[in-house]
């Protein structure tokens, strides 16, 4: 290399390190201008880990469900179930069975995150067989609820409306006014699965009272809709159309424009049971419009009122249309709306002379139908063993209450044969535990 280009030569690379290093600091600026919740949310969780290490016992399972809240709040449920694993095993070995119950129920919580609820159900019997023996209502009142939310998703209403009851009977002892009005909005919904129309409404009411009272207009909103959606069901369509419409004002008001494309799409689905097609049809494009731009996941549902709108008008082209949009969203799911959309395909596809292509639907119709009944054979048979197993757990409950008063009745009467200095100290005694029990439930 030349004497002269040397210097030269160095001084560039220097020149490049130095533009390296400015880049870097650059894209690390640009990082915390952008992303300061995911570094904030790195930082907790060093924190939080580095306190892990520097605890033992008691305290160390306390910074462990703070671990596992954390990742709760982040979103990251792949790492909340990992240290709810960690916060069940590492309780169990320490013998606090307090934060083992801790643990399943959060690996309860996560696994629903991912779609795995009958694992969750599982779990969350785990937890309530440790709870039973603890006085923390407000612990017990989320295990019956979601519980409750479990044996609903897989339509066992009987079990579902009981865990609701007790978790609302604890809800209201310990006033949790932030929950009551969604438990009574849930068995709203299971008593109306189950034709109590009377009990569904009272539900609805009170829910409806207390969300107004807290001024909370996504709430109102939505069970205004529930209660359209009762009417509905009793065939009171002139009724259900006012609550969908105040809903649906109430929405819009509100700017919820989820609340307002489900509102408009039932608005569209009554005025199809009215066989008032064009009206039913204008409220579905403007449901199906909003539900597109919001993308929306129960956009098939409003796919299939058009279709059938469209089909009562024997408008074979445009229902086909949405009818395939439908089962191309549906794809292979065992459900009623995708046995429905390939009922109707099959009567287009035969009013348009494709015979192969009706017989084809007619099948897979005839195959979807199969195999929502053994899903739904499989649903009930798992439901009954879980049913079985709370009532054992209920059961277990009920004689420790038991045996708990008649030790309590016991000690009272030997206390008593003592004579009257000792009926003072029951009176104390008794005033303490009255106290306790005080402030274990208004916590």
């Amino acid at each position: 290399m030349p004497p002269g280009k040397a210097p030269v030569l160095k001084s560039s690379i220097t020149l490049l390190r130095q533009l390296n290093v400015r880049a870097l600091v650059l894209v690390v600026l640009l990082q915390i201008m952008w992303q300061p919740g995911l570094l904030w949310a790195s930082a907790v969780t060093d924190s939080l880990r580095l306190e892990l290490a520097g605890t033992r016992g008691a305290q160390h399972l306390q910074v462990q469900e703070k671990l596992v809240l954390h990742y709760w709040d982040a979103g990251d449920y792949d790492q909340c179930y990992l240290q709810a694993v960690q916060l069940r095993d590492l309780a169990r070995a320490w013998n606090f069975p307090v934060l083992e119950a801790e643990g399943w129920y959060h690996m309860a919580r996560s696994v629903t995150r991912k779609g795995r609820e009958n694992q969750a159900l599982e779990y969350h019997l785990e937890a309530l067989k440790l709870r039973q023996h603890s006085n923390d209502a407000l612990m017990l009142m989320k295990s019956y609820h979601n519980i409750g939310v479990l044996f609903h998703k897989k339509e066992a209403y009987i079990p579902a409306r009981e865990n609701y009851l007790l978790a609302l009977g604890l809800a209201r002892m310990r006033e949790q006014k932030d929950v009551i009005p969604t438990i009574l909005r849930n068995l709203g919904l299971v008593s109306k699965e189950l034709d109590a129309f009377k009990d569904a409404s009272a539900y609805y009411s009170e829910a409806l009272a207390l969300a107004r009272a807290e001024r909370d207009t996504s709430l109102e909103s939505v069970l205004i809709n529930h209660i359209a959606v009762l009417q509905k069901e009793q065939g009171n369509y002139t009724e259900a159309l006012r609550y969908y419409e105040s809903a649906s004002s109430l929405a819009l008001l509100t700017g919820q424009q989820k609340c307002e494309a489900y509102c408009l799409n039932n608005i569209g689905q009554v005025y199809n049971l009215q066989r008032e097609y064009g009206a039913a049809i204008r409220y579905l494009e403007k449901s199906l419009q909003l539900k597109s731009v919001l993308g929306d996941a129960n956009v098939g549902g409003t796919l299939l009122n058009l279709g059938i709108a469209h089909s009562r008008l024997r408008e074979s082209a445009t229902a086909l249309k949405y009818l395939r949009q439908a089962q191309a969203i549906f794809k292979d799911e065992p459900t009623e709306d995708n046995i429905e959309v390939h009922r109707l395909l099959a009567e287009e596809y035969k009013r348009s002379g494709k015979v192969k292509a009706a017989i084809a639907a007619e099948q897979k119709a005839d195959q979807l139908m199969t195999e929502y009944a053994r899903i739904q054979r499989q649903h009930a048979l798992q439901m009954q063993a879980a049913a079985a197993q709370l009532e054992s757990i209920k059961m277990a409950m009920d004689n420790a209450s038991i045996r708990q008063k008649k030790a309590k009745t016991s000690g009272m009467i030997t206390l008593f044969s003592g004579g009257v200095a000792l009926i003072v100290l029951i009176t104390l005694f008794v005033r303490r535990l009255r106290k306790a029990q005080e402030t274990t439930y208004n916590v």
